[in-house]
């Protein structure tokens, strides 16, 4: 079975039996856009296909097929495979809708990052990894300077698209496996897995280097726009978790704006565990 994705490809979501032959997918992707009611021959295979619909579109396909020597499909078989396709036009309209519903209850609907409560859910998943994998991190905590005066000067809308353009920067300057999410407001935490304190200050300072094009936007020279950052590197030896983690890296972003707004500053070292029992 495969799903039809935006972009009019498919997805091969389900398999039974035998890998599909990769010249049967080929032709199958190729008709996805149309209606698909093929039987052809290929190799040592015949191939059977129909589309999959849902209220009248083309959601996926039913591609099955037969070795030459076991014979074709009957007018039978392809009654059958038409009835089971409509029902999985049902099935796979049901699964978009629910992934659909999970990634708006995930995603900032502004931005498109990841919202609170699932940076936080996200973050806990990968200090867990870290921990038993001995891997290093670095969270950074991103707060923008003067967007009070964005807004008195230009207006929400203007501030809502500088937002916008933040986050570009911020997916522009991570990889797509990153932990990348608003908090709030003018507020971001970024969590890059497997780096050292060197490597998360070059990216961290790609970031502010890639918002200074912002500054004006205040309309006042004297309260640019801007971001103060604190980053806070995680080290296994040292678990935390997550909301421990962003407090950390909160303390330093304000102490980064209380230096003159603008610049990162680090967090210090998280507290030795107290009460552990030793030799």
């Amino acid at each position: 079975m495969l799903r039809r994705l935006p972009d009019d490809t498919a997805l091969q979501a389900v398999r039974w039996g035998e890998p599909v032959p990769p010249e049967a997918l080929s032709e199958i992707e190729r008709q996805l856009v149309g209606t698909i009611d093929l039987q052809l021959a290929g190799g040592d295979y015949l191939y059977a296909g129909l589309a999959t619909r849902y209220r009248g579109a083309s959601n996926g396909a039913l591609l099955l097929w037969r070795r030459v020597g076991d014979g074709g499909f009957s007018d039978a078989d392809r009654a059958v495979i038409a009835d089971v396709a409509d029902q999985l036009g049902i099935a796979i309209a049901q699964v978009v809708h629910h992934e659909r519903i999970v990634t708006l209850s995930r995603t900032d609907s502004l931005t498109g990052l990841l919202n609170r409560r699932a940076c936080f859910e996200e973050l806990q998943h990968r200090l867990d990894t870290a921990a038993a994998k001995g891997r290093q991190g670095a969270l950074l905590y991103l707060d923008l300077d003067n967007f009070k005066v964005l807004n008195d000067h230009a207006g929400h809308g203007a501030g809502d698209e500088v937002l916008r353009g933040f986050a570009r920067i911020l997916r522009e300057n991570t990889r797509g496996d990153d932990v990348t999410a608003r908090l709030g407001g003018d507020e971001f935490v970024v969590w890059i897995d497997g780096i050292d304190a060197a490597v998360a200050e070059t990216r961290a300072f790609a970031i502010l280097d890639a918002f200074r094009a912002f500054a004006p936007a205040t309309g006042d020279v004297a309260r640019p726009l801007s971001v103060s950052m604190g980053v806070a590197p995680y080290s296994p030896q040292r678990p935390e978790m997550p909301e421990a983690l962003v407090a950390r890296a909160d303390r330093a972003m304000y102490a980064a704006k209380q230096a003159g707004r603008g610049q990162l500053r680090y967090a210090a070292a998280p507290a030795p565990c107290v009460g552990a029992l030793t030799p």
